[in-house]
């Protein structure tokens, strides 16, 4: 792939200038001893008493809370602990505490201390003597304590840290007729960024290059070489944090021989691993991770090693390879084998679309020598409308002649409807000779239902299809086969014999076993088809007839029906052991120990059933657990250990994969235990030999969590970090390793090498880095365009060396936790232009304001159509489709949907896993009081043109109005000036925000993510109780009384303005109907589409698609009445139109400004009254 680098005109990186950045918190700021006390308490209680009993006479002395802290820690907890105090991690610890409201309250909070059986809570402040006398003379007594803090606070900010900022180009425009703040004692020191020590030539003279990736690659290899003098994560950090300054001297550097034939032989090993990260064994990707992320896997893996090393005695060279066992997902796929599955292809297509060159590279494997058939199999209701929508859908996929797929359906009618009892009949009357022609009768009903009712339009077709057929009935004698003994009547009676006895869920799809819920998504289908047929081309097999099944069955876990407690339909989960402490994980082991069993099969053991019940005849699992297993196994009925506590039995729990509401039968058994010995216990015993039953027992237990929640594990080749050194960094010391693999051209590398700087100068792990890219994978070129900087090292960060001819805008690389705004600014961060500035130092504060709390639904088949979330007492739409949610929230205990308990009290990504039990019946408790107005301002410039739009609505319209305004983007000045600007122009605000969703691509560009927010995430972002809204881009002007556009009638779910006669949309202003909206979930299928349409064009920050976007949505379009664009129609047509929008514009070379300056004559009345402060 060749690429094209705009390197610009000749420039100058000015020292003159200086932007320095900051986030802060508001929270109340902790003192030391709490901080010490409740990372120790969250490793091990046991320590957390030996400490608090070693320091309260001296709780005061920073010196000594330290040094009892080191030497009570092992030495890599403490290097952690010093890590998170410096980093400010620790925060939200004290916060949660602070949050207990019922401080008298026996329920035990995460940060509470107990010892023994205590009746009452002790609150104490421990920072004055008489309090930390009473608790050391009763720890001293032995006597119960349940001890939770009352933490004083000191007052003041507090400075954070784990973020990022970068600085990129933009092509926002300047608000010139609106005039420039001017900022006023500046401090003329600009600091010392030493990231920019190495930078040899800040002057450049510059053309385009064109080159490969590959090119790119080993020029930025040969110049490391050349620079061996300097560390090699000290030099990768400052390239890629200063990508604009250092690109004329790498990219013109001249690659030897040497360096050609080095890269080459390192591509021979490494093409398996793209952006490879493992910390002891956990693989993680780099794009969704932060430093506090990364201190939580340590926390995690660190206790995983001290459990077995110091409980179980295991060396640490065994520890490495059980840490590194691979127990990746392994697919439960369905049996679906059925003599009536109706094929509509064969699995050859001579006719069709062919995949590009392009496409078949993006998919590494070559589509067309792939011979192996591939089962497309649908269970769709034809009585509803989805289902018959599903099966055009579906139906798409056999016009590309590649794929060697075969099109199967077997369909479910609702005979209770006298329509489709007789076109069910018809259907399988068909089937029976001719299965193309049922599933063509279907189709063409599908194709021409609008216009016509479906039973007439139903005979009309069949009656076509049969024509001159004589081995056919006609339509009227359709009737003689409801008899019970015609072969129509026992295949359509086999048919719902079918869905019944295997749990088939309706409308859903199955490919090679694989079972999906219907999308109508032809991009979700063929992504689905194509990771199907790339494991196919991995899986060798010598026989080329064999069934699809019994080839994914190689490497797969079939079972015969979705009833099977194993199926994904069914929900299950681990124990979260896991995310205990160490004191946590201790008594787990203790208590297990002391289970008395009721059968072994031998002396040592090694799995485990435990049955929960309230049956008193449980012969069929007594007769089974005494059969012989493959692996020795133990079983307890009902043990007397509080353990496990479950609220409905009868529970099941197989090496710590819980089963709840089990059904206990025999077969069920033999497939939990089939599955266990094929994929973890299989995985453990290959690696494990030991005669203590117990450690098998925790592995096992662990195993399945690390399954159960999606962790991955597993080795790198180790030969890679033998490759040329000069692009290897090894740390000497440790065995606690951090394996990368990883492309310093990517925006993740650049992101990521400051957080593995620090690791490893702070000892906290080992870090192995190999500074290459996988062969396969193309960088985004676009960070070599900006500039980022990390905040670990310092409380603030700093850019200097800046083009003062280039337009910027600041994007934060946030902790995905963490909601800010901002706070105070010297200049526009999401607008900087440094030429129109006096030389100094600038400075930009934001704020935290709340913690992102983010879920993950775990089953994948619960249909959430009109059921939502409720986090504490705020309703949630998630992306159902990707089974995702967020909301924003502070440190504390919080409740979902009154059934699930979380506790919020880490910087931590932890995405919650759910299930469909804590979704609860939309309630609309519809608000038609105001006219809602939703807009996003995205710089300073803007804002002022969202004022000017706010006061023109209030000016024509008559009704009650209430904006809701985005405020990720908002300054602290817009902010703190809305009570009166609203105040003063009669209209009620609410301030909407989330974060981008982790399980989306990350967008930076300012226009692409408005753009996305808008059009994606109306559904996310605005309350429920909201029926209508009109989005208004901040850069329109209306004239006229807004009430009859919101109040318009709508055929669908939004109404844009657009030009019918040349199909133009336009996304600046629409009404969208939010009860439909949510209750179809169109948004929540847009979020998926859009994510396919990203990942199948790898171009995560192109918003190109959005456009074809706004055609997909059931819309109506508004005229150039309503609506003038500046783009669209003369200006002579503008007079009469309700909004006028003077965005940027391709034709028309002025600003946006200069052109309302010149065209709209209210919009210089307007912005006359906001620089005037007339409002």
């Amino acid at each position: 792939m060749i690429l094209t680098l705009f390197f610009g005109l000749s420039f100058q990186l000015s020292t003159d200038y200086g932007i320095e950045v900051e986030t802060v918190s508001n929270w109340d700021r902790p003192l030391l001893f709490e901080q010490i006390f409740y990372f120790i308490l969250d490793y091990s209680k046991e320590v957390s008493h030996q400490y608090l009993f070693s320091v309260l006479e001296n709780i005061e002395s920073e010196d000594i809370l330290m040094e009892q802290a080191e030497k009570l820690l092992p030495h890599h907890m403490f290097s952690l602990l010093k890590s998170e105090l410096e980093i400010g991690s620790l925060l939200p610890k004290i916060q949660y505490t602070k949050s207990i409201k019922d401080k008298e309250s026996m329920r035990i909070y995460k940060t509470d201390f107990v010892i023994g059986s205590p009746t009452t809570v002790t609150f104490l402040n421990l920072h004055e003597n008489s309090n930390a006398k009473i608790v050391l003379d009763m720890i001293k007594n032995q006597k119960d304590l349940l001890l939770r803090l009352d933490i004083p606070v000191l007052p003041g900010e507090y400075k954070l840290r784990g973020y990022g900022i970068s600085i990129r180009p933009t092509s926002m425009e300047t608000d010139d007729q609106i005039g420039q703040e001017k900022r006023t004692n500046l401090d003329q020191n600009i600091p010392i960024d030493n990231t920019t020590k190495y930078i040899e030539n800040y002057i450049f003279n510059e053309d385009q290059h064109e080159t490969s990736q590959e090119n790119m690659y080993l020029m930025v290899y040969e110049y490391i070489k050349n620079h061996k003098d300097v560390p090699l994560l000290r030099i990768l950090r400052d390239i890629t944090n200063n990508w604009p300054a250092f690109k004329e001297d790498v990219f013109s550097t001249k690659v030897s021989p040497e360096t050609i034939e080095s890269f080459q032989n390192i591509n021979k090993i490494i093409s398996k691993y793209s952006d490879y990260h493992s910390i002891n064994g956990r693989i993680f990707e780099s794009p969704n991770f932060d430093i506090f992320t990364v201190f939580d896997i340590i926390k995690r893996e660190r206790t995983f090693i001290d459990i077995l090393n110091n409980t179980f005695g295991i060396k640490i060279e065994e520890i490495n390879r059980l840490s590194r066992a691979d127990i990746s997902s392994m697919d439960i796929l369905f049996d679906y084998r059925f003599q009536y599955i109706d094929f509509y292809t064969d699995g050859k297509c001579s006719e069709g679309i062919s995949f590009s060159e392009e496409d078949q590279r993006k998919l590494g494997f070559d589509i067309s020598k792939t011979k192996k058939v591939v089962d497309f199999i649908s269970y769709l209701d034809l009585s509803s409308k989805e289902g018959r929508e599903s099966l055009k859908t579906s139906l798409q996929l056999s016009v590309i002649k590649e794929l060697p797929i075969r099109i199967g359906f077997v369909p479910y009618f609702n005979t209770e409807n006298k329509n489709f009892r007789k076109i069910s009949f018809a259907y399988h009357h068909l089937a029976i000779k001719n299965p193309k022609l049922a599933v063509e009768f279907i189709y063409q009903i599908v194709l021409r239902e609008n216009d016509n009712e479906i039973d007439i339009l139903a005979e009309k077709i069949y009656n076509t299809l049969t024509w001159q057929r004589s081995d056919f009935l006609s339509w009227s004698e359709l009737h003689q086969l409801y008899s019970p003994d015609t072969a129509v009547f026992q295949r359509l009676n086999s048919v719902n014999r079918y869905y019944r006895d295997k749990g088939i869920l309706l409308n859903t799809i199955c490919v090679n076993g694989k079972i999906e819920r219907i999308e109508n998504s032809y991009a979700k289908y063929l992504m689905i088809i194509l990771e199907i047929m790339k494991i196919y081309n991995e899986i060798n097999v010598e026989e080329n007839n064999l069934d699809p099944i019994e080839v994914m069955n190689i490497t797969n876990f079939v079972v015969n029906s979705l009833r099977s407690p194993l199926s994904p339909t069914i929900e299950k989960h681990g124990t979260k052991i896991y995310m205990k402490s160490l004191s946590e994980q201790k008594e787990f082991i203790h208590k297990f120990q002391n289970i008395k069993w009721d059968h072994v099969d031998s002396e040592i053991t090694k799995n485990y059933y435990i049955l929960l019940t309230n049956e008193t005849d449980n012969k069929v699992f007594r007769d089974f657990m005494q059969k012989q297993h493959r692996y020795p196994t133990a079983f307890a009925i009902n043990p007397d250990t509080d353990l496990f506590k479950f609220k409905k039995y009868p529970v099941l729990i197989c090496g710590g994969l819980v089963f709840e509401k089990f059904e206990v039968t025999e077969e069920n058994l033999f497939e939990i235990d089939n599955f266990f010995s094929v994929s973890i216990s299989q995985s453990l015993n290959t690696i494990l030999d030991s005669n203590n039953s117990l450690l098998y027992y925790y592995l096992i237990t662990m195993y399945t969590d690390w399954y159960s929640s999606g962790i991955e594990r597993g080795s790198v080749n180790p030969e890679l970090f033998q490759v040329d050194q000069d692009i290897v960094h090894l740390d000497n010391d440790g065995d606690f390793e951090w394996e990368i693999v990883s492309n310093p051209l990517s925006e993740s590398f650049q992101e990521s090498i400051d957080i593995i700087k620090y690791v490893s100068e702070n000892k906290l792990a080992k870090v192995k880095l190999l500074a290459a890219p996988a062969n396969d994978i193309i960088p985004r070129v676009t960070c070599f365009n900006f500039f980022y900087r990390s905040s670990l090292n310092s409380d603030v960060v700093l850019f200097t060396h800046l083009n003062e001819m280039t337009r910027y805008n600041m994007i934060l690389s946030n902790p995905s936790s963490w909601i800010t705004s901002q706070f105070h600014a010297d200049i526009d961060p999401n607008n900087i232009y440094l030429e129109d500035k006096e030389p100094g130092l600038y400075k930009v504060k934001y704020v935290l304001d709340k913690i992102c709390v983010e879920g993950k639904l775990r089953n994948l088949y619960y249909n959430s159509r009109k059921s939502f979330l409720k986090f504490d007492s705020q309703s949630i739409a998630q992306l159902n489709r990707l089974m995702y949610w967020q909301a924003p929230t502070l440190p504390g205990r919080h409740y979902i949907s009154d059934v699930l308990e979380y506790d919020v009290d880490s910087f931590a990504t932890n995405l919650i896993p759910f299930d469909k039990n804590i979704f609860i019946n939309a309630e609309f408790n519809v608000s038609e009081e105001y006219i809602n107005i939703f807009t996003i301002p995205t710089d300073k410039a803007h804002e002022k043109c969202a004022k000017v739009m706010m006061m023109s609505v209030m000016k024509h319209t008559k009704s009650k109005v209430k904006f809701f305004i985005f405020k990720k983007y908002l300054s602290f000045d817009f902010i703190q000036s809305m009570p009166e600007f609203s105040r003063k122009h009669g209209f009620k605000y609410e301030y909407v925000d989330m974060n981008w969703p982790n399980v989306m691509f990350s967008q930076y560009d300012l226009k692409n993510s408005s753009l996305e927010y808008r059009l994606l995430f109306l559904d996310m972002l605005l309350p429920f109780n909201i029926p209508r809204v009109i989005f208004i881009d901040c850069q329109t002007v209306v004239r006229g009384d807004i009430s009859n556009l919101y109040n318009s009638h709508m055929n669908g779910l939004i109404n844009f303005v657009g030009d019918s006669n040349s199909q133009k949309i336009s996304s600046n202003v629409f009404v969208a109907d939010l009860t439909k909206f949510k209750l179809t979930n169109i948004g929540d299928q847009m979020r998926y589409l859009s994510y396919i349409w990203q990942y199948n064009l790898n171009t995560p920050n192109d918003a190109s698609y959005l456009t074809q976007l706004t055609k997909i949505y059931p819309s109506d379009l508004f005229g150039k009445e309503l609506f003038w664009c500046r783009d669209w129609y003369p200006i002579s047509d503008m007079e009469n139109a309700l909004l006028i929008w003077y965005g940027p514009s391709s034709s028309d070379a002025s600003s946006s400004f200069e052109f309302a300056y010149n065209n709209i004559p209210e919009w210089k009345d307007y912005i006359n009254v906001l620089q005037n402060n007339i409002e």
